[in-house]
This record gives C-alpha cells, structure tokens and sequence, in this order.
C-alpha cells in the first residue's frame, strides 16, 4: 500500500445518538425511523472522501451480562427510544454490507 494510512474508529453508540437528536426525522415506507443511520453513514462517507483508508465502527448496544447485577443501571437501554434502540442492528448491518465493519476500506 502506498501513501498516508488514515485510520478512524467511530464510536457508533454516541454517534447514533448524536445523529438522532441533532436531525429530523426520516421514516421508512413501513414507519420506521432511520435519520440516525443515514446521519451516521453520511459521516462515514465524508470520512472516506476525506481520505480515510481504513474505518472501523464500535458500538455499545444494550447487553445484559453478569455485569447488570455486579452494576446496577449497567447498559440497561433505559431512557433509549425503541426508535433508537431499533437503529443499532440496522447501523451494524449497514456498516457490514459497505464492507468497513472489520475495519478496512477497500476501493
């Protein structure tokens, strides 16, 4: 590989929240809110135009482990929308089908 590597991880959880309470709305034909993924993914190609050669996309999605009971309110999901909630697996899958999921870029 020749030139610059550019390497960015994405914190996916804080990003779809961003994107969700920083831009209106977008429903799908069937109902459902999609305006944080498409936030999210519109980021990552602005990171990919921007020269990014590998992408990488981390997310905390609600996961209930020993970890709830050592830590009350451990990601509970409480506070999170099912609008929200619902975006996590659509955002992975996204992420996964542009071929960034385990990291790399390819053109």
């Amino acid at each position: 590989m020749s030139g610059d590597v550019k390497v960015h991880l994405v914190e996916g959880t804080f990003e779809l929240f961003h994107q969700h309470f920083g831009r209106p709305s977008h429903l799908t034909a069937a109902g459902a809110d999609v305006s944080a993924v498409r936030g999210v993914l519109g980021s990552l190609l602005d990171l990919v135009e921007g020269g990014s050669t590998h992408l990488g996309v981390a997310s905390h999605r609600v996961i209930e482990s020993f970890r709830n009971r050592l830590w009350p309110g451990h990601k509970t999901g409480k506070g999170t929308s099912p609008e929200q909630l619902c975006q996590f697996e659509l955002l992975e899958d996204a992420v996964a089908t542009m071929g960034w999921w385990c990291g790399r870029w390819s053109s």
